[in-house]
């Protein structure tokens, strides 16, 4: 079993969730934000073992590259694929891909609740952020230790 430490949970949970308010508040995901994130991210997995780097690096393109077809698709915005890059540099490849099926689960959920409720006009595209937090969140929770009888 693969239970991400602490330092890579903690900051990734902060992360996600910080995103995802500003995204609903929003519709915008600061690049300030990203750009702090991945050099926390990059200086995380050094400090966690020596070929960090390329966790981080393998991570990042895993993240982007998963998702950057939605977005030459128009059916995601920049900032979403950034997102997914940052958290595949905290997270590393094999995590990325877990968190993004389960990001696309939460956004099929999430979108017929969308698509469901009355809107106001000129929003007509939902926020994805929320569901990207819901994923990576889910898939943490997934991995934490479990106490008690196996």
């Amino acid at each position: 079993a693969m239970n991400p430490p602490l330092a890579i949970v903690v900051p990734l949970t902060l992360l996600v969730a910080l995103a995802a308010g500003r995204d609903l508040a929003e519709r915008t995901v600061p690049n300030r934000m990203l750009a702090a994130a991945l050099v926390l991210a990059c200086l995380v997995q050094v400090w966690l073992r020596p070929s960090g780097w390329l966790v981080f690096a393998t991570g990042a393109l895993t993240g982007l590259l998963l998702f950057l077809p939605f977005y030459l698709l128009r059916g995601m915005g920049a900032g979403d694929i950034k997102l997914m890059a940052t958290i595949g540099a905290f997270a590393g490849p094999i995590l990325t891909l877990q968190i993004a099926a389960g990001t696309c689960i939460a956004g099929g959920a999430l979108s017929l609740g969308y698509l469901s409720a009355p809107r106001q006009s000129g929003k007509s595209r939902m926020p994805y952020v929320p569901a990207i937090a819901m994923g990576t969140l889910s898939v943490l929770a997934w991995h934490l230790p479990r106490q008690g009888p196996a």
